[in-house]
């Protein structure tokens, strides 16, 4: 018998779109347009430097930084501060604001010379504080952990109280300016830190009177990891006839109706990696091992266009790029659901606008590199970093792979996302995250469904973009 357990943060559930026979149809006039921001050109080069990165990351939010350092200095009020337009004008014994670019000094981080060192790699194990709760696997943080701040023209050593300077909170890649004095020994004591904070958000008038409004509900699911051994393929069944319409009572199939579009973040196939006895070398991969879990996504999805729009994101363990941002897997994989118009793939991460909302979503591997270098309470909260510090993937290119882009950082944010997803992780969180401006963003990691067998639905009629999680289960 199945099994559906619904975990919600709304109450509301309405009574619409019911016809006389008893069947309901889905709402219609909700609109998704997908971004470029993350295509990678398509004349790749990755012989360029990655300067040109942290270059173009640091001019997008060097002023921004700066403008908020002044207005908070000047609510407070206190000592006032010289304002330093570079690392090289902080001048010795006077308080000055400067900012830059952050680099951490780790002494755990991996090296690719260390994996030739047994001794050394055998100390990576040696972490120290919390646990991995963004569902990656080590940990490099230890006590000596130091901060650098660096710009175009210099760097300094930073040093102070971790209630003044959060070293294990922050991590490589983030913009920020710093209050504080050069010391003894040309090091820069800190005593206030700032971040960019949320970008600038694009109002939606929709949801200023959206109490009445019947919900139109963007599900979404990450790690259905197909053809993985030992995992029970019938959850995935089940979630496929709710979102079709063919499980449930009367109610379930009016929810399932107002789903307008599913949204698949990474992993959905299983990675199939074997390796030999010898370092560096694996086997052949029988081609069945991968091809018959191809075949059944393909035809998994085929069913869902055929009854709502759908996109499918490449995670960690697809058959995309290992640098972010990971291009849209190939239609020529899905040869049957790319058939379909409601059928697209996206890049990851990936940016779009549905129903006139502003959605930013990954496949996880942003927060999993976070929780390697950094401590955050739980996932959520590195979503909420990630949103103060304006960068979705701050540890790239440092410790996450990525392209090196030139002109530009995609992971740079220019506007507040109004929904901000992350998949693969361990359990689902939501938490709304509040700007100084009136920013309100809904950020909310999705669980992997072949560990968790759940899936999320976000209300986008809500004022609050309210949302759900959903679980698909067999009991005995």
């Amino acid at each position: 018998m199945s099994a559906m357990e619904v975990d919600s943060d709304s109450a509301a559930e309405t009574n619409q779109n019911a016809h006389a026979n008893n069947k309901f149809a889905r709402p219609t006039g909700v609109t998704a347009t997908h971004s470029a921001t993350f295509n990678v050109p398509r004349d790749k080069d990755f012989n360029k430097q990655y300067a040109a990165v942290y270059f173009t990351r640091l001019t997008k939010l060097k002023s921004v930084v700066l403008a908020r350092a002044q207005a908070e200095e000047q609510q407070q009020g206190g000592e006032s501060a010289k304002l330093c337009q570079r690392i090289l004008d902080i001048i010795p014994d006077q308080r000055c604001i400067v900012a830059g670019t952050l680099y951490k000094e780790q002494k755990l981080k991996p090296c690719i010379l260390d994996e030739y060192n047994k001794e050394k790699a055998a100390s990576l194990s040696s972490v120290s504080g919390g646990s991995n709760v963004g569902g990656g696997g080590e940990r490099y943080m230890s006590d000596d952990d130091s901060l650098v701040l660096e710009d175009e023209f210099g760097r300094v050593s930073l040093s102070g109280p971790a209630s003044k300077l959060p070293v294990r909170s922050l991590v490589s890649g983030v913009v920020v300016a710093l209050a504080g004095r050069e010391v003894e020994g040309g090091r820069f004591e800190v005593d206030r830190v700032f971040v960019p904070g949320l970008a600038p958000q694009q109002q939606v008038p929709r949801l200023m009177s959206a109490a009445d409004q019947p919900p139109a509900y963007l599900l979404c699911v990450s790690g259905l990891s197909m053809g993985a051994p030992g995992v029970d393929p019938l959850p995935v069944q089940l979630l496929l006839d709710y979102i079709t319409g063919m499980l449930g009572s009367g109610e379930d199939h009016r929810a399932s109706a107002s789903i307008v579009r599913v949204l698949i973040l990474g992993n959905s196939l299983h990675r199939f990696e074997k390796k030999r006895g010898k370092e560096f070398q694996r086997e052949e991969i029988d081609p069945n091992e991968v091809s018959q879990p191809l075949k059944e996504l393909d035809m998994m999805l085929t069913q869902l266009a055929a009854a709502v729009p759908v996109d499918v994101m490449p995670g960690e363990t697809d058959p995309s790029t290992f640098t972010l941002p990971q291009q849209p897997l190939h239609k020529c994989l899905f040869p049957s659901a790319a058939t379909y118009s409601s059928f697209s793939t996206t890049t990851n991460p990936c940016s779009m606008q549905i129903h006139g909302l502003e959605v930013l979503a990954t496949a996880g591997q942003n927060l999993n590199d976070l929780a390697k270098y950094c401590d955050a309470p739980s996932p959520i909260d590195y979503m909420e970093s990630c949103l103060q510090w304006r960068n979705v993937a701050p540890t790239a290119p440092d410790t996450l792979g990525c392209y090196p882009f030139q002109q530009d950082d995609p992971f740079v944010l220019t506007s507040c996302p109004h929904l901000y997803l992350v998949g693969n992780q361990h359990a689902y969180a939501s938490r709304l995250v509040r700007g100084s401006d009136g920013q309100i963003s809904r950020a909310l990691t999705v669980p992997s469904f072949a560990s968790t067998r759940t899936a999320v639905l976000i209300n986008l009629n809500s004022p609050t973009l309210d949302t759900q999680s959903m679980k698909f289960d067999v009991q005995q």
